[in-house]
């Protein structure tokens, strides 16, 4: 169940919806995906451009590569976001 107290829908998105949602949008729907932002150090989660900045749009004003971050946002998706601390640690290493 999700905030609101609704079922969510669990099916993995596609890459190229996940690039078009705002950040708040996105972890509106899927807040399981903070973790990926808070392992990659984006301080998205509860900043106010967050309902105006897509995805892509952050992963560029962090300097990360879009691709990137929609690849670790589609598998936190398909996991549900069950990511494990070593997958976490591992991302805060490469980038």
């Amino acid at each position: 169940m999700n905030v609101t107290g609704r079922e969510c829908d669990m099916k993995p998105m596609e890459k190229q919806n996940i690039a078009d949602l705002t950040i708040r949008e996105l972890l509106t729907r899927r807040p399981e995906m903070t973790r990926v932002f808070l392992g990659l150090r984006m301080s998205c989660v509860g900043c106010p451009i967050s309902k105006f900045e897509t995805v892509r749009d952050a992963a560029r004003n962090y300097g990360r590569d879009p691709e990137m971050l929609l690849k670790l946002l589609e598998n936190c998706s398909r996991s549900r976001g069950r990511l494990g601390w070593r997958k976490e640690t591992e991302v805060q290493r490469r980038y």
